[in-house]
């Protein structure tokens, strides 16, 4: 009866130490996976750091160009300004030269 008692407890005692083992098994893996979990959400958080900087470096580029563009546009809304201002004095030259002709021929029918 004895040794069914010491086997009983052997088990009983083999059966407390496979628990124990199993739940530091556990509680070593729940670290792990928290610690797996950590990693990842700082990977993740520099992962969007980068994404946030390429971001940061693109709006920098777009507003250059935005701000060449509106340049461009000013420039060329200053010489399509000059180019109405030659046109326009073109036609006046035109007329004068029109109305000077005109007076010549006048000129050349009275004298002839």
């Amino acid at each position: 009866m004895q040794r069914k008692i010491d086997d009983l407890e052997e088990q009983l005692l083999q059966s407390k130490t496979a628990t124990e083992a199993a739940i530091e098994a556990k509680i070593e893996l729940e670290r792990q996976m928290e610690q797996t979990k950590l990693n990842e959400d700082h990977e993740g958080e520099t992962v969007r750091q980068k994404l946030v900087s390429e971001v940061a470096k693109l709006e920098t580029k777009l507003l250059a160009l935005d701000g060449e563009c509106l340049r461009e546009r000013q420039h060329a809304a200053e010489l399509l300004a000059d180019k109405d201002r030659q046109d326009h004095k073109i036609q006046e030259l035109e007329k004068r030269l029109e109305a000077g002709a005109e007076q010549l021929i006048q000129q050349n029918e009275a004298n002839a």
